[in-house]
């Protein structure tokens, strides 16, 4: 295959359509290597796919790390030098991706180049301080280099090196979904230490709550075996992340009025 780029765009899909994604809207159209990973329990190849582009489906739906994990380990085979990552409800702002191929240029051997992400009331989610394992919405991003492991990055957006996303052991597959992201970054550190915020924003949808009870509980749920896997280095790794499961226990708890969620953390946390 010939290469036109040294990015490998990722995208990962679950019981959706490609074209219906905000990232394919905005960003995927004008990007001529895309890596697309379907957790769907059914496949559903898109049709007349662009040269370049490759479909993998896996219907075992192993979550967003071990999808990133296996696009790494393509474009390492394939000669990308640079991963982007992209979520499906992000929207990226006009000529995104040929911004990203300057920006790669403009510092090679950085091992992560990081985008200003916010939601739609101007607050930003990423970069932002982290604090054990507590963020807020911050109405100035961080800026310029940034220590990594101060630092809270979501996926949304990533352009990481392929060669230090295999060195730090990339994704921990059984941080299936929540947590993915403070997890890389946090092996990511251990052989980077620094990052590069880029000048490139983009606007994420954001909603803190779900549509029903039962979605919730069943979100919850994913969140507490997400966090369990969780690699606890050391106690304060584990009293961290213990108080990070009980905090969202205890909301929910309050807004459900009822002690369910404390059930649930019992039962896919410990």
């Amino acid at each position: 295959m010939e290469r036109k780029s040294d990015i490998l765009v990722v995208a990962v899909l679950y019981k959706e359509r490609l074209n219906d994604s905000k990232a394919y809207q905005t960003l995927l159209r004008d990007c001529p290597h895309v890596y697309i990973h379907d957790n769907s329990p059914q496949e559903e190849c898109p049709h007349n796919l662009p040269e370049g582009w490759i479909y993998s489906s896996d219907p075992t739906n192993p979550g967003l790390s071990a999808a990133y994990n296996a696009a790494a380990r393509y474009a390492k085979e394939n000669g990308f030098r640079w991963l982007l990552l992209t979520d499906h409800d992000t929207t990226y702002q006009p000529g995104a991706f040929l911004r990203m191929e300057k920006f790669i240029k403009r510092w090679p051997d950085e091992a992560i180049l990081i985008p200003k992400v916010k939601i739609p009331d101007g607050r930003y989610l990423s970069p932002v301080p982290l604090l054990g394992f507590f963020t807020r919405l911050e109405r100035l991003p961080l800026t310029g280099e940034v220590e990594l492991k101060d630092t809270a990055v979501i996926n949304s957006g990533m352009l990481v090196n392929v060669d230090a996303f295999l060195k730090c052991g990339g994704y921990n597959e059984n941080v299936f979904l929540d947590f993915s992201d403070f997890q890389f970054i946090e092996r990511l550190s251990s052989v980077a230490g620094r990052g590069r915020v880029i000048d490139e924003e983009l606007l994420q949808a954001f909603s803190g709550v779900e549509d029903n009870e039962e979605s919730a509980m069943r979100r919850f749920g994913m969140f507490c075996r997400s966090l369990k896997g969780y690699e606890k280095r050391n106690l304060r790794t584990r009293l961290a992340l213990f108080a990070v499961v009980m905090k969202r226990s205890l909301s929910l708890s309050i807004r459900q009025r009822k002690l369910s969620p404390l059930g649930i953390m019992m039962k896919n946390y410990f």
